[in-house]
């Protein structure tokens, strides 16, 4: 992992921005969700809380199951713990909306009109995501929930750029539909591996195939997948300092 960033250079530290901002825009997001409610945590509660739980998340086998839950518990004091139990599953719902909308997109670029038909298909599903919300027992309105699936497809977009950057640093002048099906490829396999701690093994695998595909070489997608796992490390050590 330290040759891979060694071989990145400066440009590792200018991709760990576009990676602050899309933690900032999911944490934004999770208080979308709590409305204009007078006990609606502030966004330094929900950012410590959210580093926590994705530090859990990503370092155990229990993964969201414990992850999530922790989150919750950080903000019982604040919102009590029913509330915040079901700002924690409205959040991860609309992310999993974004996530799959942005892979969908992503494979639109690739498939063409099979994409724009699963586009549709997931606006539709968007359109239809305050009624699903009920489901947690909370009401959230139509136009709060749209705007929350957005910052997060947002926060997508800004770690595709991450990647974007890394692989400029790796001699790669990756293309908008590259950057996209790197972060869409490793969305995918998170939600599908997300019991597997760290993604052992996952992150620097898929990676390698898909630039292999791509005819730009196996190594350079290892590479990639090693620099993304130091920052995913680094995150999680933070969440795990502030827990402490």
């Amino acid at each position: 992992m330290v040759a891979a960033v060694l071989r990145i250079g400066w440009w590792f530290p200018l991709a760990f921005f576009p990676t602050v901002v899309a933690q900032l825009l999911r944490t934004l997001a999770w208080r979308l969700i709590f409305e204009k409610s007078p006990d609606r945590p502030s966004m330094k509660a929900l950012w410590r809380a959210r580093l926590v739980g994705e530090a859990l998340n990503y370092l155990t086998f229990a993964g969201p199951l414990l992850g999530d839950p922790a989150k919750a518990s950080m903000l019982t004091s604040e919102t009590g713990c029913k509330k915040s139990l079901v700002s924690v599953g409205i959040d991860r719902f609309l992310y999993a909306l974004a996530s799959v909308l942005f892979i969908v997109v992503a494979g639109c670029m690739w498939l063409g009109g099979l994409g724009i038909v699963g586009i549709v298909v997931c606006c539709l599903v968007i359109a239809f995501s305050p009624r699903l919300v009920r489901r947690f027992g909370h009401s959230v309105n139509a136009r709060t929930a749209v705007v929350v699936v957005g910052i997060h497809v947002l926060s997508n977009v800004c770690m595709a750029l991450e990647a974007a950057i890394l692989l400029k640093g790796l001699g790669v002048d990756a293309t908008i539909l590259q950057s996209s099906s790197v972060e869409a490829i490793a969305k995918g396999l998170n939600g599908i591996f997300f019991f597997l701690p760290m993604q052992i093994g996952v992150a620097e695998g898929s990676s390698a195939i898909l630039f292999q595909a791509m005819k730009m070489g196996a190594a350079v997608g290892l590479a990639l997948g090693l620099a993304r796992r130091v920052r995913s490390i680094a995150w999680s050590l933070a969440g795990l300092a502030l827990m402490a």
